[in-house]
């Protein structure tokens, strides 16, 4: 009994201390009663790469899946863009690891799990290659209008990656739109794609281009009739000609703004009589800046005909 009387006001001081304390910490957990809560997150695996510059890297987890324990009043107001994860291989050189995956939330919440933890990774030295490359046209130009061949310049670009992967790369892509279109375009352009055999694109190759210039002749289609007034036919006393071309039309290609013919000329043909059908190919006779589309020549044919019986 004596001991308890000893210092009796500083022993009760304590434990009036002792309980304010445990107040405090029972109100911080849970000011209003709430339950622990859990929220699942899914977030795209940030990976930093090694140090070395001719190191390259393929991981085989892009997403990871993280649960968060708390009080649902602070789980509810966590934006994605507050949970880092991250693979670090800064330190690492060639060869293949499983690498752990780092996990930071912001306060108030608790990493419950993180599925998965680790990460297989293969780290190799990087391979380098030209391919070539290719346009992929999109889109329909406007009515009337014919697509030429595109120029790329530079025809090819140097990529590098994992060798495997730069091993399946068969061209780079490069896309352009023509929709509407009904001149010849031209565009630097900046996206470009990796692709295999099958037009899969692959990953894990780096492009190493600023741009690539890209023209696509796109030319107006016009229809013209082609006119025989140069074909001369040296007659014959009792016999009619008729002159016919084969096709009696074509189709003419210009540039936007050009000015097309509705009749083509050809060159010169100077028919002797036959009393047999004579067929020749011509060529055709075309305004400067304009082509035919297809074949530039057309085909003749004299066919002569009897209107009267010959003298005896």
């Amino acid at each position: 009994m004596r001991f308890l009387r000893q210092n009796l006001g500083l022993k009760l001081l304590a434990l009036f201390l002792a309980l304010c304390a445990w107040s405090i910490v029972r109100l911080t957990a849970a000011p209003t009663g709430e339950t622990p809560a859990q929220r699942v997150f899914f977030k795209p695996l940030q990976v930093t790469p090694p140090e070395d510059p001719d190191l390259v890297y393929k991981v085989g987890h892009q997403e990871v899946v993280i649960t968060l324990r708390g009080r649902r009043t602070v789980l509810e107001k966590i934006d994605p863009g507050q949970i880092s994860v991250d693979v670090d291989l800064s330190k690492r050189v060639a060869g293949d690891y499983m690498a752990k995956v780092d996990v930071l939330a912001p306060g108030g919440a608790e990493i419950s799990d993180v599925h998965p933890t680790h990460v297989w990774v293969q780290i190799t030295r990087s391979e380098a290659a030209f391919r070539p490359v290719r346009v992929q046209l999109l889109g329909r130009p406007a009515e009337g209008t014919h697509v030429g061949t595109p120029a790329a310049e530079p025809r090819s670009v140097r990529i590098t990656g994992p060798p495997g992967n730069v091993e399946e790369v068969l061209a780079v892509v490069v896309p352009v739109n023509l929709a509407g279109l009904d001149r010849t375009f031209s565009t630097r352009a900046r996206t470009l794609e990796a692709v295999d055999a099958n037009g899969r694109a692959i990953e894990g190759i780096e492009i190493q281009s600023e741009g690539v210039d890209i023209t696509v002749p796109i030319e107006v289609l016009h229809e013209a009739r082609v006119q025989t007034d140069r074909i001369t036919v040296q007659e014959a006393p009792g016999w009619a000609y008729s002159v016919t071309a084969n096709p009696p039309m074509v189709t003419l290609e210009g540039p936007s703004g050009t000015e097309m013919p509705d009749v083509v000329q050809t060159e010169p043909w100077i028919v002797q009589h036959a009393a047999r059908p004579q067929t020749r190919e011509v060529r055709l006779v075309l305004p400067k800046g304009i082509r035919v589309s297809g074949e530039d020549r057309v085909r003749i044919q004299v066919l002569p005909t009897r209107t009267s019986s010959p003298a005896p």
